[in-house]
């Protein structure tokens, strides 16, 4: 792992640094602008199981109300490209009580005749599946998969980024992570291997078809994370496969484009298999309607008999006041395995969200 690990890092930044020269060859390139962006999600959300604070006997608050008006997403981009061969792009997340760099990150662009290739260094989306890719604000329902949320959550790393083109339809990523992740308590902006680094790959395609879009693609990433319960070397395996597809078409001309999109994510960790997988569906209905429903399953350990697996259900509904504004009405049915007598709890989420996107 150690060799292939710094095998891949090193033929990236190779391949990245003759970007680089190539790039400073290049003539005729003119400044570009500032491009500020970002979106605005304020959500309702009201859960079958919420409940008023309890306080144990030691003081300590268990439970506290989940029906709450609150800022799920509150986002501002700026991205500079000063050439066609360079941009760089900063982006904060304002969401509920604190303020976050979600992404940090320069990329040197060059074509070697046919072949298009991308360098993109720093902190930035981990380039795994679909899901983890497509952006929130378009997203028709208001949150991503239960396993996509487990397996990869932040959707963001500090990592060292090659795309590689080789045909139009054809894309080749190649990343070495510090594996850890944003939101691991212990190593948010570290890695805890001196001797390791994480690696991906993902090859996707997409082709047009009279009308019809069809895209997919498989995923593999190889890495280590830290396990206190090993006292030796304190690291066990972090492995996920994956692949994914995704289909848009027009059923009739003036309601507007309907798209089909499934995907399916494998891991290994700490001697467990995990496995989610689901079916989502988008319907836009005329100009300022769309509805969406999505089949969404992860087993927390497929070797467990039971008491395990969530399925989940949800449906929504989207109102587009104008080309910035959206209303989502959604509601989340969700059904956890039984474990021996104890059956399921009525955890249903009703959510209401106002979206303001630029």
């Amino acid at each position: 792992m150690k060799l292939v690990t710094r095998s891949v890092m090193i033929t990236v930044l190779l391949l990245g640094s003759c970007a680089i020269v190539w790039a400073d060859d290049s003539p005729g390139l003119e400044k570009g602008e500032f491009d500020i962006g970002g979106y605005l999600q304020v959500k309702y959300e009201d859960h079958e199981d919420s409940r008023n604070p309890i306080v144990d006997e030691d003081g300590n608050l268990l439970k506290r109300n989940m029906n709450h008006i609150y800022i799920r997403r509150g986002r501002i981009k700026v991205e500079y490209q000063a050439t066609e061969a360079s941009k760089f792009r900063i982006y904060f997340d304002g969401a509920k009580d604190k303020l976050s760099l979600l992404e940090a990150w320069i990329e040197l662009k060059h074509e070697f005749g046919r072949v298009e290739t991308k360098l993109r260094v720093g902190q930035q989306n981990i380039p795994f599946g679909f899901e983890n890719w497509y952006s929130s604000a378009k997203r028709d329902l208001p949150e991503r998969s239960l396993a996509q949320n487990s397996l990869f959550a932040g959707e963001r790393e500090r990592l060292v980024n090659l795309t590689v083109a080789p045909v139009q339809q054809l894309a080749l990523n190649v990343a070495v992570l510090n594996g850890p992740g944003l939101k691991d308590s212990e190593f948010t902006y570290e890695s805890p291997f001196e001797d390791t680094k994480d690696v991906l790959a993902r090859l996707r395609t997409e082709h047009e078809l009279d009308g019809l879009t069809i895209s997919g693609g498989i995923s593999g990433y190889l890495g280590k994370q830290f396990d206190e319960s090993d006292t030796v070397d304190f690291r066990t395996d972090k492995n996920r496969y994956g692949a994914d597809a995704q289909v848009e078409f027009n059923v009739v001309r003036d309601l507007g484009r309907s798209a089909v999109r499934g995907e399916m994510m494998i891991a290994e960790e700490f001697g467990l298999r995990k496995i989610g997988y689901y079916l989502w569906l988008s319907q836009r209905l005329g100009r300022h309607f769309g509805a969406a429903a999505r089949y969404d399953v992860f087993d927390r350990n497929a070797r467990a008999e039971d008491g395990t697996r969530t399925d989940r259900v949800s449906l929504a509904g989207n109102y587009y006041y104008d080309a910035h504004v959206r209303f989502t009405l959604s509601y989340d049915i969700i059904k956890n395995e039984d474990v021996g007598e104890m059956t399921d709890v009525a955890d249903n989420v009703l959510t209401l969200m106002l979206q303001y996107a630029i």
